[in-house]
């Protein structure tokens, strides 16, 4: 896959992890009296997305950057955070 197309899906995964830290950011907002664990879970997501866009702009800025590396590396990561998202919607459902 070239470069570019590996720079677009990996682009593509952080638009999502953005949209959903949004989420739970807006979903813990309306919260009245929010759970210390889901305001854990929260600070979790948000570390696993800025390391990700940190790394993303690093790469971006340098124009001999190996995504094909970086995209396999970033399974872990969103392994992470899919496994952290998916506490803290369980958790808002059970609230």
């Amino acid at each position: 896959m070239s470069n570019q197309k590996l720079k677009q899906n990996i682009k593509a995964k952080i638009d999502d992890i953005n949209s959903k830290v949004l989420s739970i950011r807006e979903r813990l907002s309306k919260e009245e009296n929010p759970d210390d664990e889901l305001q854990k879970l929260l600070l979790q997501l948000e570390k696993i997305q800025t390391e990700l866009t940190e790394k993303f702009e690093t790469l971006e800025a340098n124009p001999e950057a190996n995504w094909d590396e970086f995209d396999k590396n970033i399974h872990q990561s969103m392994k992470s955070f899919n496994h952290t998202f998916t506490r803290a919607g369980t958790l808002f459902k059970n609230s």
